[in-house]
């Protein structure tokens, strides 16, 4: 996808970098949990949920905004060549298994901006990591 080794080394991910590299955010949030077990547990449950929801409303809504959102702004080559190599290649190439997963450095900007600063500003504490934990489960 890129003439540079450089920028390649950072599209291409093997699908087990994930769990390895957001495991020690999921110890942390683990380590963080204060409710008692059965609490913990349905806010786990809640935050695959809230995942689930998540992933599917960015993937159709976001990715797949062709004939709605896309529609709507001006033709830009540079938009439509970042589009392409954010998602595009994820269905132009389906069998690479190395650009089947999102990047962990850029898993881990999204999932601050996304989850962890609005969660930090707008969710107690007693169950926000147990949420937040639920989310990167789902993930």
């Amino acid at each position: 996808m890129f003439d540079t080794a450089f920028f390649e080394m950072f599209s291409r991910t093997p699908w087990y970098y994930i769990p390895i590299c957001f495991s020690p955010l999921m110890y942390y949030h683990y380590a963080k949990m204060e409710a008692s077990m059965l609490v913990n547990t349905f806010f786990i449950i809640l935050g695959v949920i809230i995942w689930s929801l998540s992933e599917y409303g960015l993937h159709r809504f976001v990715f797949h905004g062709e004939d709605t959102w896309m529609k709507k702004i001006p033709l830009s080559g540079t938009f439509y060549a970042f589009h392409f190599m954010i998602h595009g290649i994820h269905h132009a190439f389906p069998q690479d298994a190395m650009r089947l997963v999102f990047p962990p450095l850029l898993g881990h900007g999204l999932y601050l901006l996304i989850f962890r600063a609005p969660f930090e500003l707008f969710v107690p504490e007693i169950c926000r990591y147990s949420i937040l934990l639920g989310i990167l489960i789902g993930y």
